[in-house]
């Protein structure tokens, strides 16, 4: 997903909850997600394989508990959850969940945006979703500005992240769904590392992840 909306779903899930200075700090963490180096990790970005980037989401969390029980610090309790928030965030980018979605609850005529549900748990484990592949020495053409909407005219693998993805409202009409949908993930996500480290640190640590 590009970061202007990766930013955009951040501050309306849950903008209200930090102060300025945290919130910044939450998104340059979410931003670093899409580092040269880092598109290499699939894991990060929901490509290639569905299970990595649910097991990264699992590393974020617990990193984010033994933080809070460790006194860790606010600005790495807040780093770890703007990394898991890009990586929920990309999961209905760059998946088919969005799709899946529509064709089951009547197509974009019978629906808007805000009926979509992020967790619907039959779909979670729907066996058609599926993400797209991303192979950097294939895909790097499609982000060349001079050259990328030529390529794209003229090849796109199937099954590739370049054929599947939903980054940005020029990809199609389902984006308004997956930009719902990354919504109510993040703040769902919020609520699971908030719980956690209330549990782990008590109120001082929860003040912490809020507050610079």
């Amino acid at each position: 997903m590009e970061l202007l909306y990766h930013t955009l779903i951040t501050c309306k899930a849950v903008g209200d909850r930090f102060d300025p200075a945290a919130l910044a700090q939450i998104i340059c963490a979410n931003h670093r997600q899409d580092g040269i180096l880092n598109q290499l990790r699939g894991c990060l970005h929901f490509d290639n394989r569905i299970a990595d980037g649910l097991a990264y989401l699992e590393t974020q969390h617990a990193q984010i508990e033994a933080l809070a029980s460790g006194q860790g610090a606010g600005e790495s309790l807040r780093a770890a959850f703007g990394r898991l928030a890009h990586t929920a965030q990309d999961f209905y980018a760059h998946t088919n969940y969005a799709r899946l979605w529509l064709a089951r609850n009547g197509g974009l005529g019978e629906t808007s945006a805000d009926d979509i549900d992020a967790l619907d748990v039959d779909l979670v484990a729907h066996p058609e979703l599926r993400t797209g592949s991303f192979m950097l020495w294939r895909d790097w053409v499609y982000y060349v500005p001079l050259v990328k909407h030529l390529i794209r005219r003229l090849y796109v693998p199937s099954g590739s992240h370049e054929e599947m993805h939903l980054d940005s409202p020029d990809r199609g009409p389902e984006f308004p769904y997956v930009f719902a949908a990354a919504r109510q993930r993040t703040q769902h996500e919020y609520q699971r590392a908030a719980g956690a480290i209330l549990r782990a640190g008590g109120e001082n640590a929860l003040d912490r992840f809020h507050h610079t």
